[in-house]
C-alpha cells in the first residue's frame, strides 16, 4: 500500500534532481531510474512486490469443449450488485475495427458457445506497446495480430455472465517446415501484469524460437485488456518504514484497510474472480480455440506461478515449459513473498555496493564496500532532515530496490547516487536542483495522509490474485511481527511486511491444486544466484518439491528475468529445450557474464556446481562445467537492440518492485 503512494511522490520530489540529470546528459538515465509520470504504474514489494528486469519468465483431448474443472475449496462469489459492477478507470488498448470486439450477448453464453468462438484477429485490437514493439521490428514477415475473446466471468458458474479477454499472437513466419507451429504462452509475471508486449519481444529477440512458434500472450484477468479493473489507494503518510513505531505501524494499517473496502465497493464481487485459476482456465481456452493439442510457456517471475499452476490444472495439456526466475510456486503467496527481503539486502550488499566501490573513479561514491554503504546511509539521513528536496528516506530505499532488478539498473542507480552526494556537498545556501512542491494527484489535494492517490490495474490485481490464490492470516498482528522480524535482518525491504491487504480481504481463496507426482510432466527452471525479487532459496525449495524438473542456474549474477538478457550459455540451452524438446539430462550452472563497466564476473559467494540433487540420471562428470565454456554471444541486430531496449524499459515499467 505504502509503496503506490511512495511512486507518487517520488516522481513529484525528484523534478528537480531530473532536471539537474538532463542537464548533464543524463536524460537517459532519468527515463530508466525515475517513473515516467506521477501516476505510479506499479508499487513496490510486498503488497507490492518484485520487479524490474534486464529481459525479461496438457496433450489429451483437443477439440472437443471440456467441462469446467473443479478446484477444491473454491465458493461461488456473493451475489453481485450495479453498483458493484460499475467500470473501473483503467486505459484500454484502442480498438479501431468493430469487428475484433465481440458483441455482449443478451443472455449468458452456454459453455458450447465459449468454445465455437471464431477469434476476429486485428492489429488495430493490439495495445500501443505492442504496436510499438511490431514498429521496431519492421518485418513484414512478422505478423502481430490480436483478438478479443469472451470467456464467464466465473468459470464454475457461468449464469453470472462473461467478460472480455485480449489475446496477443505473433504468428510463425512462413516456412517450408511440413511441421506445424507449435503454441508458446508466454506471461511477464506480476502478478496482474499485461502481457501482450511480450509476444512480439520473444519473437524479435529470439528468432529460432519464432520460427518453430507461434507466440501467444492472454493478458490476465483484470488488468492490460481483459477487462481491466483498477482501485486508487490511500496514503498512510509514513515517509520512513524502517522501524516503525506503533503509531506508524497503525496508520499504514488503516490505510491498508480502507484501501481494500473502497476497492471492493468499487469492484465488487468481480475482484473475487481475479485469480490466477480463472487466467489458467483462460488460457485453456485460447489453446482450445487455437486447435493446439498442447502448449509450451515461457513464464517470467510470477509468470513461473501461473505456469506451474497451469501445469497442475491441466497436465494433459503440457509441453516444453521453461520457468525463468522462479517463485517458490509449490508453497503459498506469503511464503514465496518472504524471501523478497533478504533477496534485495544481498543483491545490494553483497553485489552493487562491490560493484560500485569498484567503479569509485566514475562515481565518487566510496573506494570500498564500507565506504560506499557509509555514503548511501549518509543520504538517507540527509533525506531524513529534507536536504533532498521531496525526497523521503523510503523514497530513496524505493530507487535502490527498483534499480536492483537488472545489472543495467547498477548504472543508473550508482548515477542518482552520484548526483545525490553532490547536492550535498554543495556549500550552504548554493544554487540547488530544486524541490518541486507535490502536487495535487487527485481532486483531494496533494498526497499525504489518508489523500487519494492513484493506481494502475496491475497494482489492483496483484492484490486481488496474491489474496485470493492462498490462504492468509487475518490477523494484522501476524505481519507485523512477521515485518518487524524481516525488517531487523533485511532493513532494506524487510519493514515494509508489516501490513497486508489480504489481512482485510473479504472473500475466500481458490487455490489450484496440485497434480500429484506421477502425473507430473518435466519441465526448465532458470535462476540466477543472486536474483533479488525471486530469490535462490524460493527457487531451490519448489525444485527440491518437484523432482521432475531440472533447475538451471546462473553462477555469480543477479538478473531478475535471465533467458531474455545477454547470457549465451542460457540463451542456448532454453532456446534448445523449446525448439528441440531436448531437457538438460541433470542440473546445470552457468556462468555469469560481467558487470557494466567490467570485464569479467567478481565472485560473490562460493562458485556454484550443481546446487541440488537431481533425480535420475546422474549427472555426467564434466556436463556442467561444458556449460561453463564462455562463448561470445552473437551480435543483436538495429532492430533487436531497440527492441531490447523497449523491452527493458516495458519490464521496469510492469515489474516495479514486484513478482
Amino acid at each position: 500500500m505504502s509503496f503506490v503512494v511512495s511512486r507518487i511522490r517520488l516522481a513529484h520530489a525528484w523534478g528537480g534532481l531530473s532536471r539537474e540529470l538532463i542537464r548533464r546528459g543524463r536524460r537517459d538515465t532519468v527515463r530508466r531510474a525515475l517513473p515516467a509520470d506521477p501516476a505510479p504504474r506499479r508499487g513496490a514489494p510486498r503488497w507490492r512486490a518484485t520487479g524490474l528486469v534486464a529481459l525479461c519468465s496438457g496433450v489429451g483431448l483437443l477439440l472437443a469443449p471440456l467441462p469446467p474443472v473443479a478446484v477444491a475449496g473454491e465458493v461461488a462469489s456473493p451475489a453481485e450488485t450495479p453498483a458493484a459492477l460499475a467500470p473501473a478507470a483503467a486505459v484500454t488498448p484502442p480498438v479501431v475495427a468493430s469487428a475484433a470486439t465481440p458483441a455482449a450477448p443478451a443472455r449468458p453464453m452456454r459453455w458450447a458457445e465459449y468454445h465455437a468462438q471464431r477469434p476476429a484477429w486485428s492489429t488495430a485490437s493490439c495495445s500501443g506497446d505492442v504496436h510499438r514493439i511490431a514498429d521496431l521490428i519492421g518485418d513484414a514477415r512478422t505478423i502481430v495480430e490480436c483478438a478479443r475473446l469472451r470467456a464467464p466471468r466465473d468459470w464454475l458458474a457461468l449464469a453470472k455472465g462473461d467478460e472480455t479477454i485480449l489475446v496477443t499472437r505473433v504468428r510463425r513466419p512462413a516456412t517450408r517446415d511440413a511441421q506445424p507451429a507449435r503454441v508458446l504462452f508466454v506471461n511477464p509475471g506480476g502478478p496482474g501484469v499485461a502481457a501482450d508486449w511480450l509476444a512480439p519481444t520473444v519473437a524479435a529477440l529470439e528468432p529460432d524460437v519464432h520460427r518453430t512458434h507461434d507466440i501467444v500472450a492472454v493478458d490476465p484477468r483484470g488488468t492490460g485488456g481483459s477487462s481491466p479493473v483498477s482501485c486508487a489507494t490511500l496514503d498512510d503518510g509514513v515517509r520512513d518504514y524502517r522501524n516503525p513505531t506503533a503509531v506508524q505501524i497503525a496508520a499504514q494499517q488503516r490505510a491498508v484497510r480502507a484501501t481494500v473496502a473502497r476497492c471492493v465497493a468499487r469492484a465488487g464481487a468481480r475482484l473475487a474472480r481475479v485469480n490466477t485459476s480463472t487466467t489458467i482456465r483462460d488460457h485453456e481456452l485460447v489453446r482450445t480455440l487455437l486447435r493446439a493439442p498442447t502448449v509450451d510457456f515461457y513464464g517470467v517471475s510470477a509468470g513461473t506461478w501461473m505456469a506451474a499452476r497451469y501445469a497442475d490444472l491441466y497436465p494433459g495439456r503440457v509441453g516444453r515449459f521453461v520457468l525463468d526466475s522462479n517463485t517458490q510456486f509449490t508453497a503459498d503467496w506469503r511464503r514465496s513473498f518472504a524471501w523478497q527481503p533478504l533477496g534485495f539486502q544481498r543483491r545490494f550488499d553483497q553485489q552493487f555496493l562491490p560493484w560500485v566501490a569498484r567503479m569509485h573513479s566514475d562515481y565518487g561514491l566510496g573506494s570500498t564496500t564500507t565506504a560506499t554503504r557509509a555514503t548511501y546511509y549518509s543520504l538517507r539521513r540527509a533525506a531524513a532532515r529534507g536536504r533532498l528536496g521531496g525526497m523521503t528516506p523510503h523514497d530513496l530505499d524505493q530507487v535502490v530496490v527498483e534499480n536492483l532488478y537488472t545489472d543495467t539498473g547498477f548504472g543508473d542507480l550508482a548515477q542518482t547516487l552520484a548526483v545525490l552526494a553532490a547536492q550535498l556537498r554543495r556549500p550552504t545556501g548554493a544554487a540547488r536542483p530544486a524541490a518541486t512542491t507535490r502536487p495535487a494527484t487527485t481532486a483531494q489535494g496533494a498526497p499525504g495522509r489518508g489523500a487519494l492517490v492513484g493506481a494502475g490495474t496491475e497494482d489492483t490485481v496483484f492484490m486481488a490474485v496474491q489474496c485470493n490464490d492462498s490462504p492468509w492470516s487475518r490477523l494484522p498482528s501476524s505481519y507485523v511481527t512477521e515485518g518487524m522480524s524481516l525488517g531487523r535482518r533485511y532493513p532494506l525491504l524487510g519493514y515494509t511486511w508489516v501490513t497486508s491487504p489480504c489481512a482485510y480481504w473479504p472473500f475466500r481463496p481458490t487455490p489450484v491444486p496440485q497434480t500429484p507426482a506421477a502425473t507430473r510432466a518435466p519441465m526448465l527452471m532458470v535462476q540466477s544466484e543472486l536474483d533479488p525479487a525471486t530469490p535462490l532459496e524460493g527457487a531451490l525449495a519448489a525444485h527440491r518439491a518437484r523432482r521432475e524438473t531440472r533447475l538451471l542456474t546462473v553462477d555469480d549474477q543477479g538478473n531478475h528475468g535471465v533467458w531474455l538478457g545477454d547470457n549465451p550459455c542460457v540463451e542456448r540451452t532454453v532456446g534448445t529445450y523449446l525448439t528441440t524438446g531436448r531437457l538438460p539430462a541433470a542440473d546445470l550452472v552457468c556462468p555469469g557474464m560481467p558487470l557494466p563497466g567490467e570485464d569479467r564476473a567478481y565472485p560473490v559467494g562460493a562458485r556454484l556446481t550443481v546446487p541440488v540433487p537431481v533425480p535420475v540420471p546422474v549427472p555426467v562428470p564434466g556436463a556442467a562445467q561444458d556449460l561453463r565454456v564462455a562463448r561470445s554471444p552473437q551480435a543483436d541486430s538495429p532492430e533487436q537492440v531497440r527492441v531490447r531496449e523497449l523491452a527493458r524499459e516495458l519490464f521496469a515499467r510492469a515489474w516495479s518492485a514486484r513478482g
